[in-house]
């Protein structure tokens, strides 16, 4: 319960605090942006509504209905913006300056009920400061003097609208009339009415050309009519205009720097050719399209950029670069079951991916090793790496060279594609003499003994034939049942000695091996 009243306590405090800094009754969503808090649940178990929490804070604040803008704050901002301006806003200035029309509405209806309440404020005067009550009127002028500000120039006529013109006609007898009135000097005169020079007609296009970053068509410009009874046709407009624009026919109304504006445009927001299907949007016919470029993909060379199924494509070829790449650095070999593997993708996905990449090349194929060559792979070298790779781990592994057996199919069948025959390698890497004693039982005494102990050593424990086979991977019982009269006495020649059981063990094997 304390917890409650601290809270409502801090909450009455905010809302004076905000009412004192912004000096009118603060709005909800003006307190939450102030405090950075949502307020609405907390409110509503203290005050029931908001605008019970400012009676409570002994802040005076008129509401009506659900309308959360009150007459305090109307008044505020209203006398706020009089001060600076020196009249009662019109509806133009409520919008502008981001005052409560709606509120404006509710409370005073319209401005003249608003000038009863407040006999000192004045309406927006003319030239001859002659008071004008015409609120449609006030927008006219304001609408001149905006078209002004911005053209840099006195409007024409045509340039106002229907509304102002209306407005206009009521107070002065012409146009003429009433631009003078405002103190300027109407631009060209003849008969009565406006009319508009070649020089102003082109300086018009050059600034809507500048303005929409391509050629203007004929409906960007009101004038478009007159444009053509000047310069015989739009066309003959944009070059007197200096405005370089090419058509791909005489009936055409889009040009080749419009489109190409559009794309380039398109390619800042996606980075990629539009589709097919997003050219009508951007008002560019497919057809335009294959006349200027001849095709979409040819647009896409143009621009230096890709299409969509390209950058699909791109983004898929990528993936399996970074795959080829992981199977590289872990010594693995590229081909696409591996792949598939490292990627989590399926075989035909992957195969599906490359067929692409190569149609695009103009190439019919979907073998991974053409992709590893077209990304500058050297895969014999890489595979041949493999071999090596393979031929040295076990060499290390077993302290001996491994038998053609011992060796992958694969890496067995690179070697005999590069050599006559598997001793041609032994020799080329330098492992010829090795290998003639592996293969002949050329291994001295010293050496016999060594692999014994290695063996023993690896196993912790006196080896038998069979351990002596599943280390080394050779069997060479008979070398020393040869060199040492039996297995038992090349053991005890290397220094090893042999339990009982062993040694039972050891004559049953030689038994079964005389047999």
């Amino acid at each position: 319960m304390n917890s409650v009243l601290t809270q409502k306590e801090q909450i009455l405090q905010n809302i004076k605090s905000l009412y004192n800094q912004l000096g009118y009754p603060p709005k909800e969503k003006e307190y939450d942006t102030t405090y950075k808090i949502k307020s609405r649940t907390l409110v509503k178990k203290c005050f029931t509504t908001w605008p019970m929490a400012i009676k409570e804070a002994g802040i005076q604040a008129h509401f009506t209905g659900r309308m959360l803008t009150s007459k305090e704050e109307l008044d505020f901002k209203l006398n706020r913006f009089i001060n600076e301006y020196g009249y009662l806003p019109v509806l133009n200035d409520f919008e502008k300056n981001n005052l409560p029309e709606y509120p404006f509405l509710v409370f005073y209806q319209n401005t003249k009920n608003y000038q009863k309440n407040h006999p000192n404020v004045k309406f927006k005067t003319n030239i001859s400061n002659v008071p004008v009550n015409n609120g449609k009127y006030e927008e006219a002028v304001l609408e001149y003097q905006d078209l002004k500000r911005k053209l840099s120039r006195v409007p024409f006529r045509y340039e106002l609208s229907k509304r102002a013109l209306k407005a206009i006609s009521k107070e002065y007898y012409s146009y003429i009339d009433f631009v003078k009135a405002q103190g300027d000097k109407p631009l060209a005169q003849s008969k009565g009415n406006n009319r508009i020079s070649d020089k102003q007609l082109i300086k018009d296009l050059q600034t809507l050309y500048r303005k929409l970053g391509y050629p203007p068509h004929a409906s960007d410009y009101e004038r478009s009519a007159t444009v053509r009874n000047h310069f015989g046709s739009w066309q003959n407009a944009l070059k007197s205009a200096g405005i370089k624009a090419t058509f791909d026919s005489k009936n055409s109304r889009v040009t080749k720097e419009e489109v190409i504006f559009k794309i380039k445009k398109y390619i800042q927001a996606h980075g990629r050719i539009p589709m097919y299907n997003e050219y009508k949007n951007m008002g560019i016919s497919y057809m335009t399209i294959q006349h200027y470029f001849g095709s979409n993909e040819n647009a896409a060379n143009y621009f230096k950029v890709l299409t969509f199924n390209q950058k699909i494509s791109s983004q898929k070829i990528k993936i399996i670069k970074e795959g080829i790449q992981t199977l590289i650095n872990t010594n693995k070999e590229i081909n696409i079951a591996n792949l598939s593997k490292v990627i989590n993708l399926s075989i035909d996905k992957i195969r599906n991916d490359l067929e692409t990449y190569f149609r695009q090349n103009n190439v019919r194929s979907k073998s991974i090793d053409k992709f590893c060559i077209a990304i500058g792979i050297d895969l014999d070298k890489y595979n041949w790496h493999l071999v090596l790779l393979e031929y040295d781990n076990f060499k290390k592994k077993h302290h001996r060279i491994p038998n053609v057996t011992q060796l992958s199919s694969v890496s067995y069948a690179k070697i005999l594609q590069k050599y006559d025959s598997y001793r041609d390698f032994c020799i080329a890497i330098g492992d010829g003499d090795e290998y003639l004693r592996e293969k002949y039982d050329l291994l001295t005494n010293e050496q016999l003994l060594f692999d014994l102990k290695v063996v023993a050593n690896r196993l912790g424990r006196t080896p038998t034939i069979k351990d002596y086979y599943k280390c080394k991977r050779i069997n060479r019982q008979t070398t020393y049942i040869k060199r040492f009269g039996s297995w038992t006495n090349g053991l005890s020649a290397a220094g090893l000695k042999l339990k009982d059981s062993q040694k039972n063990l050891i004559k049953h094997q030689e038994k079964m091996s005389n047999k």
